[in-house]
């Protein structure tokens, strides 16, 4: 080995690093495909091979040295710089150069380890060089002191240095004179070869043993100089277990048999050596770890603020300081009644909800010990108050938390351990109350926390829902939350609810809920209707005895020859509200015959069939309300033993006016003929021969009165057995009962006082009565069944006869018009109230008292439906139909063209055409005295095409889409009277829909003309179609849009037939209105009306 030993030193650097980088190369994963890999391997081998050789050999030639030296600097220093400049330019490649044969970040590996090699081998080369130079002649010298850097000077030659994983103590020679020559004679103990040969070196990453320091010394001549250098261990801390740091304290909790606190010295280095250095302070010895570690036992509290001190002491020392507190295990919140449950808790943070009331709330902390000297340490915050007992404070609790607060704060510390209760004190749920502005209202049910109320409706009052709170004031009310129907009251423990909002039947109601902490109370309250009478207002005769009537059995034996079905009296309950809602609550009882007393129209309705005597009782009953009716069916005729006994004859009718007849009766009597007016005398049997009455309606014939007016009457009557005596002054009195809607009825009568002789006359005359007025509206009764009754001696009043008629009552007298064809030849400005008419208009405008009401309603009558069996005629019941084609003259309502009366609408299948149909619209007007009904005729715009010859009505369907020129003819169509026609027709046919025309699904689909009603002059301007009952018009426009499709016009002829083409038109211009009908006396001329844009 050569004895240079920076040459040694740089061969060993050399011969570590040649094996790393020839692994490289060889790793590489292109080394096969490269020889020249090979090759350098070879020659860092060889190289290896003579470093090995020189490394181990007792001396070292100059001529191996100047080899060794030539082969470093000519031969490997250029195969390095060749590898590191081929790796620096394949870590510049990109991604995809094919050149790239190893990864980037392998040639930067690889360049680390061959720079380190380059360096080596450089120092090599410069220590070979240093040694071929010629040796310098001997120097003299002298040794004059040793420096030591990187440890502290203890005296006397002494040195202490810190452990260091990393770092030494370098000691220098200093000598004289300060050449290289002396440098090499100088002779080293102890220590580790430095820089030069005047250093030596100590690593600090071992220790030194207290008592046995490291020594290094050096000679020079006969001088020798001595060092000793202590290591010593680093106290890096202290590590303490089973406790948590808090500040600058360590905290551990109480514990009977727990693992006490172990306080451990961290030391660099960590072994016995390092450890015997400490001096400790404090705690108890561990006897297994003597020298590292301090412990402090659990089982015994330090007193509050006077913690137990462990230190370890060296370079520096070290403390900690450690409480042992109590365990805190709970904070309890509890009351008389026991422990509070927290509504939540988050960490140790626990909410409470505790009702408001008397008492203390007692918040308890447990700890572990439980003792005195375990309470001593509990720190106390809030608002809580002190007790006899250190771990237990109390609030108040009845001090209500403001709402919307958080309420009380309590918060306990114990060392590192914190709890907090947070108390809101609420108002307690006490009671719900139900009360309108008269009285509370009782619960007709409850289960559990909720209560069922009924409460009877009233429009303008209100249902107030109270809560009672303890305690009961506004702080208390702020809590309460409501929530289901009702408004805010004036105060916050109010709910407001309507009382006019009927709560449907079966149904629970409105529904409020108050809550208060999880406790609530809910009402559910039905507004339901208040039963307010039960009456017999339709064949039920008052008997003066509170809710007592009477009526007759009428039928079964039919004794009077009522053609009717059998009369039944209609029992009404009357609600409040009156309406379907309120009706459905009711709940009927009787005790009638079987199949006696029947369901009416309506819920509030029940009828009793008259075909029995008995006593039939009724009952209404509306949750708690009930009311009874009687109704006492007596026999008719129920005559006295020396009593008279009566039967009417005949019936003289007086005030309104007589009915038009309106087809041809057959009768010889020429008053009696078509067109003329029916008799005002009623007659119970046949006064004539069956040729001048061939049907019974022409001796009890119709008769009409305008509404808000008498009917007059006088009777001959009579009498079939003669009283025993005189019957002077005897009361008489006929009832007629006009019903109406909803059950109830209009009664009128008369009365008169008649002497009826034992002897002589046969008859009775009762002189002519007037009723009270007619109600003030439309009434039809066909028939009205008018009740005779007697009364001999003050008793009961006994039915004798009953007569039946057919009533109607106008809106206004009708309309006189001056003498022509359509009216009574021998009468001028008489009215024209044609039987079929009357009775219809009648029908359909009944309950209406005004002229607008009564002409929507009286139109209301060709609103479309097949059968429409609202249009009948009256003689015979056939159906009035649009319309059915009839050769000749046009057809009017009851005239020709030529104005000859003739029954053109009333032909005897009832066929008529938009003409009759219209004047038959027009007369219904007339005859309740609505004025301002016109006649429209409809016909093709010759100012639009004055080829066009019909127009198509409504439900056309083109079966190609019309052009977008909209004055252009675009479709033709087969005149062979076919659906759809044939040939290559592209026109198409009307698609009617059920109720197209009256009576009639299928009416012709184009015409020449077409007849409207116009009705003005009573505030409104609308247009009716009655022959097709389409819904009213406000304007023409309206109509002409809704009801026409197109125009039509002959065009060439083609072998197949006559063909057609049809215009679809621009925007029509608005002509005037076309005259009235003939009764009218504003005549205008008839004009032609336009049509509108196609659709």
């Amino acid at each position: 080995m050569p004895s240079n030993p920076r040459l040694n030193q740089s061969i060993k650097q050399t011969l570590e690093r040649l094996p790393v980088v020839i692994n490289d190369i060889e790793a590489r994963p292109d080394f096969n495909d490269n020889t020249a890999f090979a090759t350098d391997i070879g020659l860092l081998n060889d190289f290896k091979q003579a470093l090995l050789i020189v490394s181990i050999a007792p001396s070292l030639p100059m001529s191996v040295m100047a080899e060794l030296q030539s082969s470093a600097e000519f031969t490997v220093l250029p195969l390095l710089e060749h590898l590191i400049i081929a790796n620096v330019a394949i870590t510049k490649m990109g991604q995809l150069n094919t050149n790239r044969s190893i990864p980037p970040s392998m040639a930067t590996q690889h360049n680390v380890n061959l720079l380190a090699l380059q360096n080596a081998v450089q120092t090599l080369v410069a220590c070979l060089t240093a040694a071929l130079m010629p040796p310098p002649p001997p120097v003299e010298g002298r040794l004059l002191r040793l420096e030591v850097s990187g440890a502290d000077e203890t005296g006397d030659g002494q040195y202490a240095a810190e452990y260091a994983q990393v770092g030494v103590v370098t000691i220098r020679a200093v000598v004289e004179p300060s050449v290289p020559g002396v440098f090499e004679s100088l002779i080293w103990e102890g220590g580790e070869a430095g820089y030069a040969n005047d250093y030596r070196l100590l690593p600090r990453d071992r220790i030194s043993r207290p008592d046995q320091p490291m020594t290094v010394a050096a000679w020079l001549g006969n001088t020798r100089l001595r060092i000793a250098v202590t290591v010593r261990p680093l106290l890096g801390g202290l590590d303490v277990s089973n406790s948590v740091k808090i500040g600058d304290r360590w905290i551990a909790h109480y514990a009977a048999d727990g693992q006490p606190i172990v306080v451990r010295a961290a030391m660099m280095p960590d072994n016995t050596d390092a450890y015997r250095y400490l001096s400790w302070e404090g705690g108890c010895v561990d006897f297994d770890h003597p020298y590292d570690r301090r412990l402090v036992p659990r089982n015994a509290m330090t007193p509050p603020g006077k913690p137990v001190s462990v230190a370890a002491r060296l370079n520096p020392t070290y403390e900690a300081k450690i409480e042992v507190v109590p365990r805190f295990t709970a904070l309890i919140v509890s009351t008389e009644s026991g422990i509070v449950t927290p509504m939540s808790t988050t960490g140790n943070t626990s909410h409470y909800t505790i009702p408001y009331g008397n008492g203390a709330i007692s918040i308890s902390a447990v700890t572990e010990p439980v003792s005195e000297e375990a309470w001593s340490h509990l720190v106390w915050t809030g608002n809580a108050a002190a007790t006899g007992q250190a771990n237990i404070k109390t609030l108040a609790r009845n001090a209500l938390s403001p709402f919307g607060q958080a309420g009380y704060t309590i918060t306990v510390t114990v060392g590192d351990t914190t709890r907090t209760a947070v108390i809101q004190i609420t108002p307690t749920l006490v009671s719900m109350q139900v009360s309108t502005v008269d009285r509370i209202i009782d619960a007709i049910m409850a289960a559990g926390n909720v209560s069922d109320y009924s409460v009877s409706y009233a429009l303008k009052q209100n249902v107030t829902v109270t809560v009672t709170t303890a305690p009961d004031d506004k702080a208390a009310w702020a809590y309460i939350a409501w929530t289901g129907d009702g408004t805010h009251g004036s105060q916050a423990n109010r709910r407001i609810l309507a009382r006019n909002v009927l709560t449907p039947f079966g149904q629970a109601g409105y529904s409020v809920k108050a809550a208060v902490s999880g406790t609530a109370l809910v009402a559910r309250i039905k507004v339901t209707p208040t039963l307010n009478a039960l009456t017999i207002p339709v064949y039920g005769f008052e008997t003066g005895v509170a809710q007592q009537w009477y009526s007759y059995r009428l039928t079964n034996p039919n004794v009077f020859d009522i053609s009717a079905p059998i009369p039944k009296a209609v029992v009404r309950a009357e609600t409040v509200p009156d309406t379907a809602a309120a009706w459905a609550y009711i709940a009927w009882a009787d005790n009638g015959n079987p199949n006696q007393v029947e369901a009416g129209v309506e819920a509030r309705l029940r009828t009793v069939r008259l075909d029995a005597a008995n006593t039939v009782n009724l009952s209404a009953t509306v949750g708690g309300q009930q009311l009874r009716a009687q109704l006492d069916i007596r026999a008719p005729r129920q005559w006295r033993n020396d009593g008279p006994q009566l039967a009417v004859d005949n019936i003289t009718f007086s005030g309104g006016r007589a009915v038009t007849i309106d087809y041809v009766t057959g009768s010889t009597l020429a008053r009696l003929g078509y067109c003329k007016h029916f008799p005002r005398v009623w007659h119970r049997a046949n006064p004539g021969t069956v040729q001048e009455y061939p049907q019974p309606v022409l001796y009890q014939p119709p008769q009409t009165y305008t509404r808000n007016t008498p009917i007059g009457i006088a009777a001959k009557i009579n009498v079939t057995r003669r009283p025993k005596i005189d019957a002077d002054n005897t009361p008489i009195r006929a009832s007629a009962y006009f019903r109406r809607s909803g059950g109830r009825a209009s009664r009128l009568g008369w009365r008169q006082e008649v002497s009826i002789p034992a002897v002589g006359n046969a008859t009775v005359i009762f002189p002519v009565s007037n009723s009270a007025n007619l109600p003030d509206v439309i009434l039809h009764e066909d028939p009205l069944l008018i009740f005779w009754e007697l009364n001999t001696g003050g008793q009961n009043w006994t039915l004798f006869d009953v007569t039946e008629h057919g009533i109607y009552v106008t809106l206004e007298d009708p309309i006189t018009t001056a003498q022509n064809a359509l009216n009574d030849p021998d009468a001028a400005k008489t009215a024209y109230t044609l039987w079929t008419v009357l009775d219809i208009s009648c029908a359909a405008g009944k309950e209406t008292a005004d002229a607008v009401g009564a002409a929507f309603g009286i139109y209301s009558a060709f609103h479309p439906e097949n059968p429409n069996i609202k249009l009948k005629r009256k003689h015979d019941g056939v159906l009035l139909a649009y319309w059915h084609p009839r050769l000749g003259a046009a057809q009017h309502l009851t005239v020709t063209a030529v104005g000859a009366v003739a029954p053109q609408l009333l032909i005897a299948d009832g066929g008529g055409s938009s003409l009759s149909f219209a004047q038959m619209l027009m007369s219904m007007f007339g005859i309740h005295g609505i004025d301002g009904a016109g006649l429209i005729q409809v016909k093709p715009n010759p100012g639009l095409s004055a080829e066009a010859v019909r127009f198509l009505m409504r439900n056309w369907t083109f079966n190609a889409p019309p052009y977008a020129n909209g004055t252009a003819y675009t479709h033709f169509m087969n005149n062979d009277g076919k659906a759809g026609g044939s040939g290559g027709s592209n026109a198409g046919w009307a698609t009617w829909s059920p109720g197209a025309g009256q009576n009639s699904p299928t009416p012709p689909p184009a015409f020449q003309n077409h007849f409207l009603v116009r009705l003005q002059q009573i505030g409104i301007d609308i247009f009716f179609d009655p022959s097709y009952g389409s819904a009213p018009f406000a304007n023409w426009l309206s109509w002409v849009s809704e009801s026409i499709t197109g125009l039509e016009r002959p065009s060439i002829l083609k072998p197949t037939g006559q063909w057609y083409r049809f215009l679809e038109t621009s925007a029509p211009v608005k002509l005037p209105n076309a005259g009235f009908v003939k009764q009218n006396p504003y005549q205008l001329p008839v004009i032609f009306a336009e049509r509108a844009a196609g659709a």
